[in-house]
């Protein structure tokens, strides 16, 4: 509600009256003056401007669903280990680094030794290891040769005989059989020394 008030000074000019007044409203917050029949009204006081509410934070998922997979479940921890229910805890827990929390009741060497072998899979910032990448692109291993039971030379040679009669003991099988054996000719089955290369050439016998 505005309050007006009315002041008189008789020994004042009007142009004084009116400033002393106005100088007087101005701090004592009066609404309105009135001078000689005139109304003066003080600016009004301003409102204090209302403040915006803030603005609500976005929830934070628990560690057990960032970074998780479809479904909020995650496979990996910021690592790349993946999860394995023998050592990391059953409802998928993260330490505040980001791995996976150990099972209550694991062995603490155990635990960290599988995390170590199984570092840079499809984590949130790990890198695969050297030994990782050496082991994904490593060539397949070669498969060794048979290991054939000593043949003794009489052995050797009833088999041979048993080829040429069956017509098998050809020039093309025997030249084809020692590159195989790494022999010259068929006189180095007979070498005590060569007792390897005689019981090679003794299983390709059998087989043809």
């Amino acid at each position: 509600m505005n309050t007006g008030i009315t002041v008189s000074f008789s020994h004042l000019t009007k142009d004084q009256a009116e400033e002393l007044i106005e100088l007087y409203a101005s701090f004592s917050g009066v609404g309105s003056t009135t001078v000689e029949g005139q109304r003066h009204t003080a600016d009004p006081l301003p409102n204090p401007r209302p403040q915006a509410p803030a603005a609500p934070r976005a929830p934070v998922a628990p560690k057990a669903l960032q970074n998780g997979a479809a479904g909020g479940e995650i496979t990996h921890d910021k690592f790349g280990v993946p999860f394995h229910p023998d050592y990391h805890s059953s409802v998928r827990r993260l330490n505040d680094d980001g791995s996976w929390k150990a099972r209550r009741g694991v062995d603490k060497a155990a635990y960290k030794a599988f995390n170590a072998a199984n570092r840079g899979g499809e984590g949130t910032g790990g890198a695969p290891t050297a030994a990782q990448l050496n082991q994904q692109f490593a060539a397949p291993p070669v498969p060794s040769a048979p290991t054939m039971p000593p043949v003794t030379v009489d052995q050797w040679v009833a088999k041979c005989t048993e080829l040429y009669g069956a017509q098998k003991w050809t020039t093309d099988f025997v030249t084809n059989m020692n590159a195989a054996c790494g022999v010259a000719d068929q006189g180095a089955y007979m070498i005590p020394e060569n007792a390897a290369a005689r019981s090679m050439s003794y299983g390709i016998m059998a087989a043809a």
